[in-house]
């Protein structure tokens, strides 16, 4: 299950300039986005040269949560497996740097978590009713992930999952799979990811 991707975003933010760094947490599509292509409202958050855009939930949303809820048909679901390897590759080649990174954490670390949360008044807000009702849903979840990446994992944009129980050396090795991807100086004192901890899918099915 993916969770903690907040938390993750929050510490790649909090050192970098707000002016070309921003996050996108789109929430339930309007009845006017449902009628649309349904990459569109993505589009017009992509970033342009020089800027980052961390999305918060990205389109991979019809892989598996809807998916698991019954939100799209499974006609939807098959045409969006159509087109998103098309898709990812349109931005690719047009010079985007897209990095899919899946959070993953285990049951009872999901199941910790969620109690946790439930005890404390300032974070019940991160316990969404989608969280709450995907707990007895583990398998369903499992089975539309397993599928999405044997549908989207590519060489051209490929998955990195990130074991995710242990917070801290998830968010640094989230952190440095990133900072392997681009450019900078002094970009061989960061290190690589901890091969244990961030790969491809293999690592989800292990």
């Amino acid at each position: 299950m993916p969770r903690g991707k907040g938390g993750t975003i929050k510490r790649f933010r909090e050192n970098m300039n707000p002016r070309v760094v921003r996050t996108v947490a789109l929430s339930k599509p309007s009845d006017r986005e449902a009628g649309e292509w349904y990459f569109q409202r993505y589009i017009q958050h992509l970033p342009t040269e020089g800027e980052i855009v961390l999305f918060d939930r990205s389109w991979y949303n019809r892989g598996v949560v809807e998916n698991v809820f019954g939100f799209c048909t499974p006609e939807q679901r098959e045409h969006f497996f159509v087109q998103v390897p098309k898709f990812e590759e349109m931005l690719v080649n047009e010079g985007v740097i897209l990095i899919k990174l899946w959070l993953n954490v285990s049951r009872p670390e999901q199941l910790r978590r969620f109690l946790k949360r439930e005890k404390d008044a300032l974070k019940q807000w991160k316990l969404s009713s989608i969280d709450v009702k995907g707990l007895p849903k583990w398998d369903a979840y499992s089975k539309s992930i397993a599928e999405t990446f044997d549908a989207s994992h590519t060489d051209h944009a490929p998955w990195t999952v990130v074991r995710s129980d242990d917070k801290r050396r998830a968010r640094l090795a989230a952190i440095r799979h990133v900072l392997n991807r681009v450019e900078y100086a002094h970009q061989s004192d960061i290190g690589v990811a901890d091969p244990d901890i961030a790969g491809g899918p293999e690592i989800w099915h292990a």
